[in-house]
Formats: structure tokens, sequence, C-alpha cells
């Protein structure tokens, strides 16, 4: 049975200092206080989820910076941490969706097909996504287009549950 990765706090005075010099242990804290930061439970090197509130059911994954990766290794951990999701969305009936909502969503729908999700495109969607365009612009001035790509949790078992 796989087990999922619980991030420890990357403040703590005990978790051992990072060089400087070492662009990938700076890539490996960055990922990790992203992960702190926004509340995500990590999952392996570059994938999060964060489990929403019960009147949403749902399960929100977020893909950490990994431009240190090459494509080949993005994907492997993609599914590696998508198979350690299955094993918390199947031992969690709340959760009856999984989705993203990201720029990489926006420039990459075929991917995300290719992993058994669907691109969302109805009305409300774009508002959603619209507003949150003008926050991200307001807070981080990060202008990318979203979208957002939704999985049954039926789905996702299907596909990921060894």
């Amino acid at each position: 049975m796989a087990s999922v990765l619980i991030m420890e706090n990357p403040f703590n005075k005990s978790t051992p200092k990072i060089e400087k010099n070492s662009k990938v242990q700076n890539l490996d804290a960055e990922r990790n206080a992203f992960f702190f930061e926004h509340g995500y439970t990590r999952v392996n090197k570059i994938l999060g989820y964060q489990i929403l509130p019960d009147t949403y059911q749902s399960l929100h994954i977020h893909l950490a910076p990994a431009n240190d990766l090459g494509v080949g290794e993005k994907i492997r951990l993609i599914k590696d941490g998508f198979k350690k999701l299955a094993v918390v969305i199947s031992s969690n009936t709340d959760i009856q969706k999984v989705y993203a909502v990201s720029w990489i969503v926006a420039r990459q729908p075929k991917f995300m097909e290719k992993m058994g999700f669907e691109i969302e495109d109805s009305i409300d969607v774009k508002l959603l996504l619209g507003s949150m365009r003008v926050v991200s612009a307001l807070t981080n001035r990060d202008t990318r287009p979203r979208a957002m790509a939704t999985m049954s949790r039926e789905k996702f078992l299907e596909r990921y549950l060894n």
C-alpha cells in the first residue's frame, strides 16, 4: 500500500541549513516553502494537495515549481503522486472530485486530458478563473490565463488506485 508523505515545517530551526550555491537544494527549499505557506499536503517532490471544506467535497492538486526537472521526470512524479493521492481519496469518502486550476492547465490541456481530466469550459468556471486571474495579478503580478481540469472520484480511483 502506498503511503502519503506529510511535509514538515521547513522553517523549523532543526531543519538542516541549505547551501546557497546549490540550485537543486534551493529549488527543493522553494518547493517546501510553497507547500507549507499555502497549506498543501506534500505528496512528493512536486505534487501537493488540499482537501477543501465539506461543502465542496473536492481535492485540489498543485504542482510546485519544477524548472530543474526534465519532462520525463515531471511526468513520472505526477503519475507517482496520483497513485499516492488515490490512496488518500479512497480512504476519504467525502472527496467526490479532483481538480486543478492553473496556467499549466491552460497551456497543456491535452496533457491533462491524457491524464484523465476534463477541461471545464462553463461560464461559471470562466468567471471564477477571471476573478482568480485578477487576484493573482494584484498579489504577485501573474497575469497568465488559467484553466480548470476536473476528474470524478470514481474515474480517478479507477485510473490510479492499484
